[in-house]
C-alpha cells in the first residue's frame, strides 16, 4: 500500500469521523413537526459535576544521589585475593574483614625478621656480659696501676736515698709500665665492645623496622570495613592479583542525598530544614525530604546554586547516582480534575462524555494535562458547571440516554 493511501485510511479518515462525530452531523435530523425517536437508554450511570479544585504548582528539579561518605577500598599489598566476604548490597559494621589477601610471603618474612631480631638480642645480652667482664678487668688494672705507681714512687725515693739499689728501683719502674700498659689494653678492649654493642643495636633497630613493616604488611592483607554502610560494588573475586592503590570495593555510608542544582531567582525562597518531595526514579517512589545543605555560590556558567536534600531510609535501597528531581513549591493554582476513569481513549484523542439537561451523553474532545494521583487536569474542552460521565464509559456513546446511579 502507497504511503499516501496509508495516511488517508488510517489518519484522515479517523480523525476526520471523529470530528464529524462531535459535530453532530451523524446525529438524527428532526423535521418541524415530527416526534423524535426516543434515545437509547443506559442505566446505573454514575454522572458527575465539574467542579474547579485547588493545586501546588511545583518547579520539578533534576539530580542525582550522594552519600554522606563514600570509600574507595584499596589494596596496600600485592598479593593474590584469598577471599571476597562480602557482596554489592550488603550492610557491613564497622572494622568488619571484607576481603582476604594471601599472605603467606608476608608472614615467612615476618617470620624470618622475628627469628632475626631474636639472633641480635641474644647477641647483646652476650655483649652486655663482655662488657661487665671487661669493666671488672679494667677496675682491677687501674687498682693495680695505683699500687704499682705508689711502689715506683717510694722505690725512687728510697733510691735516691741511698736505702736501696737501681735494680730494685727499676724492677718497681718495669712493673708500673706493665700495669699502665695492662690498664691502657683494659680500656681500649672496652671501648671496642661498647662500639661493637652500638653497632648490634643500630642492626636491632633496623630488624625491628623490618619487623614492623612486615606486620603491617600481615595487617594490610585484611581489608575491613572503615566504617558502618553498604557495599555498592566489589571490584576483585578470589584468585585475582591485586597492586598496591588497586581499588577492591566502594562502601558507602548513610544518610542519602538528592543533589540538585536550582535557578538563582529562588535562591531566597529555599531554606534549610524545607520539606521538599522528592522522587527517585529507579525506586519509583517519592518521599519527603528535608534540605540540609545550601550552597550560596552560584555557577557563572548554568546561574544555579546547588541544594542537597536528605531522602529518608524509606525510600528503598538507595545508592550514589541514582537519577531523581524535587519539586520545589511555586504557588497554588485552581483547576479542572476529572477522574482518570471520565477518559474516552480514541486513536490519539481524548474526550468525555458531557451529559446534557435532557440526560444526552454527547461525546466531546478536551485537551489534558497533569495528573495528580487519581485524577487529571483538564485544560479546554470543558466548562465548570457541566455534568459529565465519570466511570463505566464503555458502555456509553454519543446520543444515549444516560440514567445516574443512585
Amino acid at each position: 500500500m502507497k504511503g499516501w493511501i496509508k495516511i488517508v485510511v488510517f489518519l484522515i479518515i479517523p480523525v476526520t469521523a471523529f470530528l464529524l462525530i462531535l459535530s453532530g452531523v451523524f446525529n438524527e435530523k428532526v423535521e418541524p413537526g415530527t416526534k423524535l425517536v426516543e434515545a437509547e437508554q443506559v442505566d446505573g450511570i454514575e454522572v458527575g459535576e465539574v467542579n474547579s479544585e485547588t493545586y501546588h504548582t511545583g518547579n520539578k528539579v533534576f539530580g542525582s544521589t550522594v552519600s554522606d561518605e563514600n570509600a574507595k577500598i584499596a589494596s596496600e599489598m600485592m598479593a593474590n585475593v584469598s577471599n571476597v566476604l562480602v557482596k554489592s548490597g550488603d550492610f557491613v559494621k564497622q572494622g568488619q574483614t571484607l576481603v582476604l589477601l594471601n599472605n603467606e610471603k608476608v608472614n615467612a618474612s615476618l617470620n624470618q625478621v622475628s627469628a632475626n631480631i631474636d639472633t641480635v638480642k641474644a647477641k647483646v645480652i652476650s655483649m652486655d656480659e663482655t662488657i661487665k667482664q671487661v669493666e671488672a678487668a679494667v677496675t682491677k688494672a687501674q687498682t693495680d696501676l695505683t699500687l704499682k705507681e705508689k711502689m715506683y714512687s717510694r722505690m725512687t725515693s728510697l733510691y735516691e736515698a741511698g736505702a736501696v739499689s737501681l735494680q730494685e728501683k727499676d724492677e718497681a719502674e718495669t712493673a708500673y709500665l706493665a700495669a699502665k700498659a695492662q690498664l691502657a689494653e683494659a680500656e681500649a678492649r672496652l671501648a671496642t665492645t661498647k662500639a661493637n654493642r652500638t653497632e648490634v643495636l643500630a642492626n636491632l633497630g633496623v630488624a625491628e623496622a623490618a619487623y614492623n613493616s612486615a606486620s603491617i604488611s600481615v595487617q594490610d592483607a585484611t581489608i575491613t570495613a572503615p566504617f558502618a554502610g553498604v557495599v555498592v560494588e566489589t571490584m576483585v573475586d578470589t584468585g585475582d592479583m591485586v597492586n598496591p592503590g588497586m581499588p577492591l570495593l566502594t562502601v558507602e555510608k548513610a544518610p542519602y542525598y538528592l543533589e540538585v542544582f536550582v535557578d538563582e531567582r529562588k535562591q531566597n525562597e529555599i531554606k534549610i530544614g524545607d520539606h521538599i518531595p522528592v522522587t527517585i526514579d529507579a525506586l519509583r517512589n517519592t518521599v519527603q525530604g528535608r534540605v540540609t545543605e545550601i550552597t550560596p555560590k552560584i555557577d557563572p556558567a548554568s546561574r544555579t546554586f546547588k541544594v542537597k536534600i536528605e531522602v529518608p531510609q524509606t525510600a528503598g535501597k538507595l545508592k550514589s547516582g541514582m537519577f531523581g528531581y524535587a519539586i520545589f513549591p511555586e504557588g497554588d493554582q485552581k483547576g479542572i480534575f476529572i477522574p482518570k476513569t471520565a477518559i474516552y481513549y480514541w486513536s490519539q484523542l481524548t474526550a468525555v462524555f458531557v451529559v446534557d439537561d435532557q440526560g444526552i451523553a454527547h461525546l466531546r474532545y478536551v485537551q489534558l494535562g497533569k495528573e495528580q494521583d487519581q485524577t487529571v487536569e483538564v485544560l479546554s474542552g470543558l466548562n465548570l458547571g457541566e455534568r459529565i460521565v465519570l466511570s463505566n464509559i464503555e458502555k456509553v456513546k454519543d446520543g444515549v440516554r444516560v440514567v445516574a446511579a443512585e
